[in-house]
């Protein structure tokens, strides 16, 4: 079930995202590599009105995948912060699941902006899509 992430769950995505993003073939260069820095960005994700924030959870509450998007209004697009998914989980099927949705939030003009290193061949396969 994908929702929006909600302070109860910065533990678990602070946790998520700081593990694969510092693997460089699960990163995301637009991301804090630090756990403070993460929870900061997380947290003002969840209050900001120029974020999308959202985490898919199986049926019992367990955090397969999140996706994080900085809207800019001006430029009309928004940047992904990074599309992390569980190694336990699809990341191509979870990670789309998050895509999708995100992009059906946006406005339609908007553009989605990804900065990822060459070694994070995931992020290839679901832009590429």
């Amino acid at each position: 079930m994908i929702r929006g992430i909600e302070f109860e769950d910065i533990d678990l995505v602070v946790d998520l995202v700081y593990e694969l993003n510092n693997i460089r073939e699960h990163s995301s260069e637009f991301c804090y590599s630090e756990k403070d820095a993460i929870r900061k960005g997380v947290m003002e994700s969840i209050e900001g009105k120029n974020h999308i924030s959202l985490g898919d959870f199986d049926e019992i509450g367990v955090l397969k995948g999140v996706i994080l998007l900085y809207m800019e209004s001006d430029n009309k697009n928004a940047d992904c912060i990074g599309i992390f998914v569980d190694k336990k989980y699809d990341y191509m099927k979870t990670g789309d699941s998050l895509l999708r949705h995100a992009r059906r939030l946006l406005p339609s003009d908007f553009k989605i902006t990804f900065f990822f290193p060459c070694e994070n061949t995931e992020y290839k396969k679901i832009v590429g899509k």
